[in-house]
C-alpha cells in the first residue's frame, strides 16, 4: 500500500505533462531564469529584443489558453524553489513569462511602470496578454505605465475571438 502511494504522488507531480513539448517547457523555465542574470548586465533594450521570437505565429484561443496556464504553472512551479529563485524580482519574472508566453505564440507585453511611495519612486515590470486570456495576478493598479514592450497595435490586446485564431 506504501508503494502505491509513493507511485500515485510521483504520478501527481506529472500530470500537467501531455507531451514531451511539456516536458522540454517544464525544463527549459529554469534555465532561462538561472541565465538572466547575465542577460541584464546588457542594455534591457537589447535583452528584450533577444528574449522576442523572430517570427510570431498566433495560435488558437483554446490552444493559447492551455499553453498559457500550462506556463504560468511551471513558472510558478520553479519560482518556489529558493535555490533557484535566489531574487525574486518582477523583471525577472516578467521578463521569463514574456519570452515562453510569445515563443508559444501568445502575444505578450511586457509593461514597466512607476508610483510614488512616501516620497520614493517604486518600480514595477509586469505582463499583458490579449484580452480573451487573463493577464498574470500582478500588483500593477496602483503603478503609471511609463513603457510597454513591443508596442503592438491596439487591435490585438482588445478585439474578438476570432482575432487571434489561425
Amino acid at each position: 500500500m506504501k508503494d502505491l502511494a509513493s507511485y500515485l504522488k510521483i504520478f501527481n507531480k506529472f500530470r500537467h505533462f501531455e507531451s514531451f513539448r511539456d516536458v522540454c517547457l517544464f525544463f527549459q523555465i529554469p534555465l532561462l531564469w538561472i541565465a538572466l542574470p547575465c542577460l541584464l548586465l546588457l542594455r534591457l533594450q537589447t535583452v528584450l529584443r533577444l528574449l522576442t521570437p523572430r517570427r510570431q505565429s498566433l495560435v488558437r484561443e483554446a490552444v493559447a489558453r492551455d499553453r498559457y496556464q500550462k506556463i504560468l504553472h511551471f513558472a510558478h512551479y520553479w519560482l518556489r524553489w529558493k535555490w533557484i529563485a535566489v531574487y525574486n524580482t518582477c523583471l525577472k519574472k516578467s521578463l521569463l513569462l514574456y519570452y515562453f508566453l510569445n515563443r508559444e505564440g501568445i502575444p505578450a507585453q511586457i509593461c514597466f511602470g512607476i508610483k510614488k511611495n512616501e516620497g520614493n519612486l517604486n518600480g514595477h515590470s509586469w505582463i499583458e496578454t490579449p484580452s480573451f486570456i487573463p493577464s498574470p495576478p500582478d500588483y500593477n493598479n496602483d503603478f503609471i505605465k511609463i513603457y510597454t514592450y513591443p508596442e503592438m497595435p491596439v487591435e490585438i490586446f482588445s478585439t474578438s475571438k476570432n482575432s487571434l485564431s489561425s
